[in-house]
C-alpha cells in the first residue's frame, strides 16, 4: 500500500512541476506569460538594465509571486538582458 501512495506522489509531482504538456515555452513566452500577470510589458520594454540588475529585479519578482524555477529564471534574466540590456537600443 505504501508503494502505491508514494507512486500516486511521484505522478502528484511530475504532472504538477511540468508545464505546457512538457514543452519548454521561450524565455519570450515566460516573460509574456508571467511578467504580465501583475502588470505590462511596457516597464520592461522601456527598462536598460545591466544583467546584474535584470538578476536583482527578477529574483525581487519571484519573491513577489512571480513563477519562475531556477532554470527559467536563468534563461529569463539572459533574455532581458539581451533584448533589455543597457547596450541595446
Amino acid at each position: 500500500m505504501r508503494r502505491f501512495y508514494l507512486t500516486v506522489l511521484l505522478v502528484f509531482v511530475i504532472i504538477a512541476t511540468t508545464r505546457c504538456g512538457g514543452r519548454v515555452q521561450s524565455p519570450e513566452n515566460l516573460v509574456q506569460e508571467r511578467c504580465t500577470r501583475c502588470h505590462t510589458l511596457a516597464p520592461i520594454e522601456a527598462a536598460r538594465k545591466t544583467r546584474h540588475e535584470w538578476e536583482s529585479t527578477v529574483y525581487r519578482m519571484i519573491t513577489r509571486g512571480a513563477r519562475l524555477n531556477e532554470r527559467e529564471a536563468k534563461e529569463v534574466i539572459e533574455y532581458l538582458s539581451n533584448v533589455y540590456g543597457v547596450e541595446q537600443p
